[in-house]
């Protein structure tokens, strides 16, 4: 099995975990899992979407039993995405969902992945 397999395993098993949670609503993977390569330096990067933002759960870089690194990340799609700037809006348009449990991750990231124009042109301009 190749290290990207394993990492797909790893992730796997997160994915059931946080989805027994009744506050996720989503799971989505960034990085080397959604580019579809990872090597012994690679990180696992999973985003949790949720209403709210997230109680009782860990997240940032954590150490999964296998000993690969796992970050986890929490979206509250309540809370918008006024905020992400253009390196985000790039991370998440590399990853991909793979679970959404109402259909409103998948609105929620249409919406947070669009360019205004106005901010295109200053975005650029720059």
């Amino acid at each position: 099995m190749d290290m990207l397999e394993k990492y797909k395993v790893v992730a796997k098993r997160y994915e059931e975990l946080l989805l027994k949670r009744e506050d996720v609503i989503g799971i989505m993977h960034l990085g080397g899992i959604a580019r579809k390569r990872a090597d012994e330096d690679s990180d696992i990067d999973i985003a949790v979407f949720s209403y709210e933002p997230l109680k009782n759960i860990k997240l940032g870089e954590q150490f999964s039993e296998e000993g690969y690194d796992v970050e986890l990340f929490n979206i509250a799609i309540n809370e918008g995405y006024d905020y992400w700037d253009p390196i985000m809006k790039e991370a998440y348009e590399e990853g991909f969902i793979s679970t959404d449990k109402t259909g409103e991750v998948t609105d929620f990231m249409k919406k947070a992945l669009e360019y205004k124009d106005d901010f295109r042109i200053h975005y650029l301009a720059k």
